[in-house]
């Protein structure tokens, strides 16, 4: 059993392993003890895993956990974890927003023929830190602007809520008012994109303020397979 870990020197970083333990071909093929095993590392007991990079090593946060600061180790070994050089720890529904974000841009980009410049998780100094998770700009004619809130459910049956229609209205005025050009009309479309349903006072402020709720059929083994692919948008 091994472990990896990144060793920055000579200000390059690369991807090592360090040997933890010898497993015996018993263990390797029985499941209970090997899981028993991976269990017992102190790491493991409070994240889920790992994503391991060339230069970098992700800790994978499970849903709605609670997890401390960890720190850099120590000259004597004294950290219950290897250095990951500073890269935060996300959650698995965090980086299931990331792709399902990704998956609605190739879509628009499908979509719309091409004909727009899109950018994904794009932070314009009007928003105040927030973020816009997908926005489309039409390249020539009229202006045209498409905007969509990503909003991706590990368990489908947790409903879009107001409270999250609210806080995407909010960001529509500044959007409106900074992306708007004075010299041409600009027609914009919001969306929220997600896979599950809304409800039905979002739906009613939704439809109030022009704002479609679009639920997305990704592919289905998306759970094993992080190249995901938007297959229809269906309107709430």
């Amino acid at each position: 059993m091994v472990e990896p870990y990144i060793e920055s020197k000579g200000g390059k970083k690369q991807k090592k392993w360090k040997v933890l333990m010898a497993i015996n071909q018993l263990t390797f093929f029985n499941k209970p003890e090997l899981d028993k095993l991976i269990d017992s590392l102190q790491w493991k007991k409070e994240i889920i895993g790992l994503i391991v990079g060339e230069q970098s090593i992700l800790l994978l946060q499970s849903p709605n956990q609670s997890l401390n600061q960890f720190s850099e180790p120590d000259n004597t070994g004294g950290s219950i974890l290897p250095s990951f050089l500073g890269n935060g720890v996300y959650s698995i529904e965090n980086l299931y927003s990331r792709i399902f974000e990704d998956a609605t841009a190739d879509y628009l980009n499908d979509l719309l023929n091409h004909n727009f410049i899109i950018d994904k998780r794009a932070k314009p100094s009007y928003l105040n830190g927030k973020e816009i998770d997908v926005i489309a700009r039409q390249v020539s004619g009229i202006k045209q602007v498409i905007v969509c809130e990503c909003k991706f459910r590990i368990v489908s049956d947790k409903p879009i809520s107001l409270d999250e229609i609210e806080e995407f209205r909010e960001k529509i005025e500044l959007i409106r008012k900074n992306e708007t050009e004075e010299s041409a009309l600009t027609k914009f479309r919001f969306w929220v994109v997600t896979n599950t349903t809304a409800e039905e006072n979002a739906v009613k402020l939704a439809k109030a303020h022009n704002v479609m709720i679009m639920k997305a059929s990704i592919t289905r083994n998306w759970q094993r397979n992080h190249q995901w692919k938007i297959t229809t948008m269906e309107f709430v």
